[in-house]
């Protein structure tokens, strides 16, 4: 249930092609059971697909194990603040019983999109050996052999040998699920890291979201504009793209095997003999991203579609932190446009003021406060959006406006290498 696995489901519940006879979610992955759960329910509701049998499996891993870092589980739990219905109805099933449910009572052979880590197929084909035949192949994105990881180090440099996040995070269920014989089709990153997520692709949905599909792809992504400015590919969506069109990545059939111990626990790895599976080798970019705004804009329009309220326009000139709000006149989302003037890097935050405290305290904190050093700002000061360019360069961000007293702060050095000085501007006033 991360960003991509929300984006790639509304790909394959807006699509014609796909009957989707189920979902279950890893609690090994990105988002805990209860959080998973909940959001899958509401992304189904808006999608047309509230009828889909839902479950979730368990949340502890095998050996050799990588958790996800716990700021990015909190994210996936909330959805990463979509607006969604609570549209929970009775008790989700287990996984297991989910699946097992789903691939007995279809007419055919089912493919099995793996979208997260395997924990949920290993205790499927563990407990239900009769349902292994049921299965046309699992297609999945996970694994990478020749680009490079996306498992961290230190934020920055990946991990030696290379580590892709899905096999990581249960590289046991991977090894246990490989020899089994049913076909398997590998979306890796050797395919997903030629298709970034990019500002290009947000424009599009920014212009046209009369989907659902599209609305709550637009509203994922400008809720969170960190996914299309630099970092993030499409991941699980080229997954379910590659599923509805084979042909839009490149094949090659490989004997396989996967690390399960030790610090490179998860590394796939071509090897002389072993299980074999068609893994991805490449991609066409332009084909890839056209693909995935065609199939976004496919289907029925949201009930409720997401729409920004306003914008918020701010700039830093290297002396005034400056805000304004078109039709601020109520609570709502607002895209934030950051204008760096200035000659140096800066950051800008929105931020809010609880009552009964004023705009002259603020300035007061700003003239003594020093985060570099670890000091928070008090707790009567909210962050409700933020931005940061270098020299010369506009942000886009998102603000949510609902307090009766905000306003902006320019977070500048004003000598080299030192540390920034809060420059706190006039608040807003309703237009």
């Amino acid at each position: 249930m991360g960003a991509d696995d929300i984006l790639a489901l509304a790909v394959l519940l807006s699509s014609g092609d796909v009957d989707v006879r189920a979902v279950t979610v890893a609690g090994t992955g990105l988002a805990h059971c209860s959080g998973g759960v909940r959001v899958l329910h509401g992304l189904l509701h808006e999608l047309g697909g509230g009828d889909i049998p839902i479950g979730c499996g368990r949340e502890q891993p095998g050996a050799g194990a990588r958790a996800f870092p716990e700021e990015w589980r909190a994210a996936a739990d909330g959805g990463y603040g979509l607006g969604l219905p609570d549209a929970s109805v009775g008790t989700p099933g287990g996984a297991v019983n989910v699946l097992a449910d789903a691939l007995v009572t279809a007419q055919s052979p089912v493919t099995i999109v793996e979208l997260g880590p395997w924990t949920n197929l290993q205790d499927l084909f563990a407990t239900r050996t009769d349902v292994v035949g049921r299965v046309a192949a699992i297609h999945a994105m996970g694994g990478t052999l020749d680009a490079p990881g996306n498992v961290m180090l230190d934020g920055s440099t990946p991990v030696e040998p290379s580590l892709e996040w899905n096999f990581a995070a249960d590289p046991a269920a991977v090894a246990q699920v490989l020899p089994l014989g049913v076909p398997v089709r590998l979306v890796t990153l050797d395919a997903t890291d030629q298709v970034p997520l990019s500002g290009e692709i947000y424009q599009e949905l920014d212009a046209s979201n009369g989907s659902a599909a599209a609305n709550l792809a637009y509203e994922l992504l400008t809720l969170n504009p960190y996914l299309w400015q630099g970092g993030t590919f499409l991941w699980d969506e080229l997954a379910a793209l590659a599923l509805l069109d084979p042909d839009l990545v490149t094949w090659e059939d490989v004997a396989l095997s996967i690390v399960q111990e030790g610090a490179g626990a998860g590394h796939l790895a071509r090897v002389s003999a072993g299980p074999t599976a068609r893994v991805s080798t490449g991609t066409e970019p332009a084909l890839a991203v056209g693909a995935f705004l065609e199939a976004l804009t496919a289907g029925d329009p949201r009930g409720e579609p997401f729409a920004l309220d306003g914008e918020v326009r701010a700039s830093w000139d290297g002396t005034r932190c400056l805000a304004e709000a078109a039709n601020h006149g109520g609570a709502g989302v607002y895209r934030l446009r950051f204008d760096n003037q200035a000659v140096a890097f800066t950051g800008f935050a929105m931020i809010a003021v609880d009552a009964p405290h004023t705009w002259q305290q603020v300035r007061r904190v700003a003239a003594t406060l020093d985060i570099t050093a670890g000091e928070p700002p008090p707790h009567w000061i909210s962050i409700i959006g933020q931005a940061q360019a270098d020299a010369g360069q506009t942000a886009i961000g998102v603000v949510r406006l609902g307090s009766p007293l905000v306003g902006p702060v320019c977070a500048a050095a004003d000598k080299v290498g030192a540390g920034p000085v809060y420059h706190v501007g006039d608040p807003l006033s309703p237009s």
